[in-house]
């Protein structure tokens, strides 16, 4: 029960948040639900390695940072990442390292995803996740003592994890950007591709309208 209300907690502090500072995501039923879902994404592949007994740093905590934050904003993303540090902290019995790491990396992932105007930035949150979830792991495991070929496991651990988060958000973002209808950069940027058929339609049919809209655009 404790558990429980800790979990309803952590949410309401997020639901707080978006009814005071972005109604217009609070009053959606939609983008409520891809909130929501993103969540669940997120906690059924840790639920998955956690099964399978994987290494906690192979946790893609900063998949939902990542996702939250190309869909919404940065601010959006960066609360949804501590909400989410708070939840497997509460679940995994209070351990303060995956809290740590989900709020460290999540962190560096959100802010390296504030831009994103084409695909290839993905490259650069890609890195920069994979370099965090290291630099990381390599502190942590120092504090422990852990000897050095263990520390270089985990690391490479870490390095996964980075590129493994960003590979899940290539992959589903464009599936809650149609099946939500969130207009994030991307999508703008793919809508404004001058080979678009309806955009070839306009300017054999209508060339001074088709001129005025890129020049005004």
């Amino acid at each position: 029960m404790a558990r429980v209300i800790l979990v309803m907690a952590a949410f309401s502090m997020l639901f707080l948040f978006l009814f005071h500072f972005r109604r217009e995501v609070f009053f959606s039923n939609q983008r409520l639900l891809a909130i929501l879902l993103v969540f669940a994404l997120q906690l059924l592949f840790i639920y998955f390695l956690d099964r399978w007994e994987f290494s906690v740093y192979l946790y893609p905590v900063a998949f939902l940072s990542i996702m939250l934050t190309i869909l919404f904003d940065t601010e959006v993303g960066m609360l949804s990442t501590v909400v989410l540090a708070l939840i497997l902290g509460i679940m995994h019995r209070f351990d303060f390292t995956l809290t740590f790491m989900t709020v460290v990396v999540g962190s560096v992932a959100v802010f390296s995803s504030r831009q994103v105007r084409r695909r290839a930035h993905f490259f650069r949150i890609m890195i920069y996740t994979a370099f965090a979830s290291a630099v990381f792991i390599l502190f942590v495991e120092n504090l422990r003592l852990a000897p050095s070929s263990e520390v270089l496991t985990q690391m490479a651990y870490g390095l996964a994890n980075g590129f493994a988060c960003v590979i899940l958000a290539i992959g589903i973002l464009p599936v809650f950007e149609s099946m939500f209808g969130i207009t994030t950069d991307i999508t703008l940027l793919e809508l404004s591709d001058l080979n678009h058929p309806l955009l070839k339609r306009l300017a054999l049919e209508a060339p001074g309208t088709y001129h005025h809209s890129i020049i005004v655009g």
